[in-house]
C-alpha cells in the first residue's frame, strides 16, 4: 500500500525575510551550501516519511528548477496553484490532485528535529480526530503564540506576545479530508485560521505533545541563528 503523502507547503511570499532573500523563495533560503528545503527533506526521511510532495505557488519556478538539478531529493511529485489560494486553498487543491483522503502537511521554512512518528497512523476520523498536530514546547512563546491544549485536545490558541514557556505548533499536520467539509477546490483560505480555529473550537484536532529542536526561518534573526547552529554562514 502506498504510503501517506507529506506535503510540504513550499509556495509562501516570505514577506517578513524577504529584505534578506530578496526573490528567493523562503524554502531555498541558502543554509551553507544547500537550501533549507534540501536540509528539511532529509530530515522528514530520517522521520519515516517516504512520499514527499511540494505543494508550490509564489516563486514555483525557482523551486521547481532546483527540484530538477538535485534529483537525489526523489521529490515524488510538485502541485502548482494557478492562483494563490492560502495555505489552506493549497492543500484542498493538492488533495485533489492527488486523489487522497489523508494528507500530511509540514511548513516549508520549519523544521523539527524530534519523534515525528506520531504523524504516521491513520487518523480515527470517526473519534472525530480529523486533524492531528505536533505541539513542540519552547521556552519563549512569544513569535508564536501558544497552544491551549486540554486531554490531548487543541482547544484554542494564545495570542502572539505573551512570554514564557509552553506548546507551540511544530507545523506539522496530519489532516482528513472531513477536515474541509465546508471548502470547495479552487477557493482561497487558510488552514490556520479557517479551518484550524474552527476545527479546534470542535475538538476534532489532536496534539501529540513532544520535544525537539525546532526552528522557523520566517524572520532574518530565526533565519540567521540556524545558520550559525549548522555552523554555516546564510
Amino acid at each position: 500500500m502506498e504510503s501517506t503523502p507529506c506535503v510540504v507547503l513550499a509556495g509562501g511570499l516570505g514577506s517578513r525575510i524577504k529584505s534578506v532573500l530578496g526573490e528567493v523563495p523562503k524554502c531555498l533560503a541558502p543554509v551553507g551550501g544547500e537550501a533549507f528545503l534540501a536540509l528539511l527533506v532529509k530530515n522528514l526521511r530520517k522521520q519515516g516519511f517516504e512520499r514527499i510532495v511540494l505543494s508550490l505557488g509564489s516563486g514555483a519556478s525557482q523551486v521547481e528548477d532546483y527540484v530538477e538539478a538535485h534529483p537525489e531529493l526523489a521529490i515524488s511529485a510538485m502541485v502548482r496553484e494557478a492562483t494563490p489560494l492560502g495555505t489552506g486553498g493549497a492543500i484542498l487543491f493538492t488533495m485533489d490532485r492527488l486523489g487522497v483522503d489523508e494528507v500530511v502537511v509540514v511548513n516549508g521554512d520549519t523544521l523539527f528535529e524530534g519523534d515525528a512518528s506520531s504523524m504516521i497512523a491513520p487518523l480515527s476520523v470517526p473519534q472525530l480526530e480529523h486533524v492531528r498536530m505536533l505541539g513542540v514546547v519552547v521556552p519563549d512563546v512569544g513569535r508564536f503564540g501558544a497552544l491551549q491544549i486540554a486531554s490531548e485536545r487543541l482547544v484554542g490558541f494564545s495570542e502572539k506576545g505573551q512570554h514564557g514557556p509552553g506548546w507551540i505548533n511544530a507545523g506539522y499536520y496530519r489532516i482528513a479530508r472531513k477536515a474541509f467539509a465546508n471548502k470547495v477546490d479552487g477557493e482561497a483560505f487558510s488552514f490556520e485560521t479557517d479551518v484550524l480555529t474552527e476545527a479546534a473550537r470542535r475538538h476534532t484536532v489532536s496534539v501529540c505533545q513532544v520535544s525537539g529542536y525546532f526552528t522557523d526561518i520566517g524572520v532574518p534573526q530565526d533565519y540567521f541563528a540556524f545558520c550559525k547552529r549548522m555552523g554555516v554562514d546564510g
